[in-house]
């Protein structure tokens, strides 16, 4: 354990048995989502290697950028199996962030590219037909959703609505029902925006940018 991964010995008390590693393959700030989670109380480690995930008992996939890029980078770096097998032999709990998110998926119009396939979902570019002269493409800023309060990861105590802040030009489209869908937000139609089968777990937004509401979500991931 690193130094600067411990927020205060109470705080590691609190959260040893429940270390969360930051996936680190050139795709994005790590440094953010893990300085978030600090802030929270939660220990938190970047691994920028597959080996290191050994150690974790949780893991978040970050990213942003493109598509194809993204599963090379991961390719690249030995990641691959790894996250399949952290996620479908030893179950351990997921979060994809933006990028990360959709990498989760079987498939992406962007770059005509397949993914983990760890949620039965394709990755679809917003549909301009339906959007106006109005709304531009990326999709960026804060939006309100609408959340399933059932699942851990949505569960909220603050009196607002959720809010969240969002970078995306693409969404996920569930193939079917075994992927339930978390968060709902509008943009010109409404879109997943959040979306988990059992202990795999992906938002479209950026918790660790969203300040009290993003707290709320990578807490919530810390105690699944």
């Amino acid at each position: 354990m690193k130094q600067e991964d411990v927020l205060d010995k109470d705080a590691v008390l609190e959260t040893e048995a429940n270390h969360i590693g930051i996936i680190d393959y050139g795709i994005c700030n790590v440094g953010s989502v893990r300085n978030m989670l600090r802030r929270s109380g939660i220990l938190a480690s970047c691994i920028s290697s597959p080996d290191e995930m050994d150690a974790c008992d949780r893991i978040i996939l970050p990213g942003v950028g493109h598509f194809s890029a993204g599963m090379a980078n991961l390719e690249k770096g030995g990641w691959i199996d790894p996250i399949r097998h952290a996620a479908l032999k030893q179950r351990k709990p997921i979060l994809g962030i933006c990028l990360g998110m959709q990498l989760l998926a079987h498939h992406s119009e962007e770059g005509d590219c397949e993914g983990l396939g760890l949620l039965d979902m394709d990755v679809k570019h917003f549909d301009r037909s339906r959007l106006g002269p109005r709304l531009p493409i990326p999709h960026m800023g804060w939006s309100e959703v609408d959340a399933d309060h059932d699942h851990p990861l949505t569960h909220s105590e603050l009196p607002e609505k959720q809010r969240f802040y969002f970078v995306h030009s693409l969404h996920v489209v569930p193939r079917s029902e075994k992927v339930q869908a978390l968060f709902w937000c509008n943009y010109g139609y409404p879109f997943v925006a959040g979306c988990a089968r059992d202990n795999v777990m992906g938002v479209q937004f950026h918790p660790e940018k969203s300040h009290m509401f993003g707290v709320e979500i990578l807490t919530n991931f810390a105690g699944i």
